[in-house]
């Protein structure tokens, strides 16, 4: 059996008796598809950004339950069914995944070999490929920033 979290709807204007007789109707919907229920919260009622079913607010109730992969889809269409939920969402729980942030694959500086590489490859055409000097001071980078500056471009007519 699979742990699931459910997200569901309600209408906001309900008394608390019809809050709880729907909250049980969830939980024997799980039960009748051989699930168990873990726990059963009634969030906060919220005003809906958009209107659903000519209701303005609803009630957030989050469920956690256990169930096997094969009810989900069977537990899903009874929930679209059931008339007093106006939404809802089934999420499965996964312990202990951590996500890692992509480490960069570029290298900052080009391996001698990829220079020389680089370099060889390109000396039967025409123009000639100038060479990618390994370390650059930057001395050197400004005196080469300064003179592409200073030089004047053509202007186009």
């Amino acid at each position: 059996m699979l742990n699931y979290e459910l997200m569901y709807v309600i209408p906001g204007k309900l008394t608390e008796e019809e809050k709880k007789s729907i909250s049980t109707k969830v939980d024997s919907l799980i039960k009748e598809n051989d699930g168990s229920v873990i726990s059963h919260n009634e969030w906060l009622t919220r005003k809906l950004s958009y209107p659903i079913q000519n209701t303005r607010q609803g009630t957030f109730v989050l469920a956690r339950l256990s169930l096997p992969l094969e009810s989900l889809a069977k537990l899903n269409r009874e929930l679209i069914l059931e008339e007093s939920i106006l939404r809802h969402q089934i999420v499965k729980i996964i312990k202990n995944k951590q996500v890692t942030p992509n480490k960069p694959t570029i290298p900052k500086v080009l391996p001698q070999e990829a220079i020389e590489a680089l370099n060889t490859q390109h000396t039967d055409t025409k123009e000639s490929v100038p060479e990618v000097p390994v370390e650059v001071s930057a001395e050197q980078l400004e005196e080469k920033l300064e003179k592409l500056l200073n030089e004047e471009k053509p202007v186009i007519k």
